[in-house]
C-alpha cells in the first residue's frame, strides 16, 4: 500500500478525500515514512517537536507584528483579503486576544474542505473565493492557525484539516518552492502533527505503536 495523498501536486490535482479507508497498521506505516522521507528532502533532521517549537516558529512568523488588522474588524458580509485575515486570526490564537478566532477558524476550514485550496480573497458572504490558490504562505499560516487551535481544543476535526494540508504542502516539488519562510514551517507544522497522530493512536489503543 503507498501513501497516495502526496503523490501528485495537490495545488494543481486536489484529492477528495471521498470514503477513505483507514488501512490499520499498514496505513500508518506508508504514512510515517511518506512524511519522515519527504520531510528529510526540506529539513536536515527529522524531529518531533511539541507546542512550544511549534510556537517558536509561530513567533518568528510573526515578529513585530503590530500591525495586524483586529480580527472584530472583519466581517462576513463584505470581502476580504485573506492573507490580512489570517495574519490576525494567528495573532489573536497566539495571544488569545478574541473570541473571533473560534467564528473565523471553522469558516476558514468549511472553505477549505470544500476545494482544497485557499484563495487570496473572499467575497461577501465567504462562499466563492477569488484570486490566486498558489501562495504557498497563506497555506502555512492557515496551518499555524488550526495546529494551535487543535493544541487548545484536540478537536479532531482540526487535526483531520491539518492532515490534508500538510499533505498538499508535502506534494510540492521542492525544487519550484521560493518561499524560504516554508522550510522553517512545514517542518513544524508536519513535526506537530506526527506526534499528535502518535499520542492519539496511544491514547486511544488505535494501533501498535510499532509501525
Amino acid at each position: 500500500m503507498t501513501y497516495i495523498y502526496t503523490l501528485e501536486n495537490r495545488i494543481i490535482t486536489p484529492h477528495s478525500y471521498t470514503y477513505s479507508d483507514f488501512g490499520g497498521n499498514e496505513f500508518l506505516k506508508n504514512y510515517f515514512f511518506d512524511r519522515e522521507n519527504r520531510l528529510s528532502n526540506i529539513a536536515e533532521h527529522f524531529q518531533t517537536i511539541n507546542i512550544k517549537g511549534l510556537i517558536t516558529v509561530v513567533d518568528l512568523f510573526l515578529g513585530e507584528e503590530e500591525n495586524c488588522i483586529e480580527l472584530t474588524k472583519f466581517s462576513i458580509n463584505s470581502s476580504f483579503q485573506t492573507i490580512d485575515l489570517l495574519r490576525s486570526l494567528l495573532f489573536s490564537l497566539r495571544w488569545n486576544q478574541s473570541p473571533e478566532a473560534a467564528l473565523w477558524l471553522p469558516k476558514l476550514i468549511q472553505r477549505f474542505e470544500v476545494s482544497k485550496k485557499i484563495y487570496s480573497s473572499y467575497g461577501e458572504g465567504f462562499r466563492k473565493g477569488a484570486g490566486s490558490f498558489d501562495a504557498l504562505d497563506l497555506y502555512y499560516i492557515f496551518g499555524l492557525c488550526i495546529s494551535l487551535y487543535y493544541s487548545k481544543s484536540s478537536n479532531l476535526q482540526l487535526l483531520s484539516s491539518l492532515l490534508k494540508l500538510n499533505d498538499l504542502l508535502l506534494s510540492l516539488p521542492i525544487s519550484s518552492v521560493k518561499d524560504k519562510f516554508y522550510f522553517e514551517c512545514v517542518p513544524a507544522l508536519v513535526s506537530f502533527e506526527v506526534a499528535s497522530i502518535k499520542q492519539l493512536i496511544e491514547d486511544n489503543n488505535v494501533c501498535s505503536l510499532d509501525v
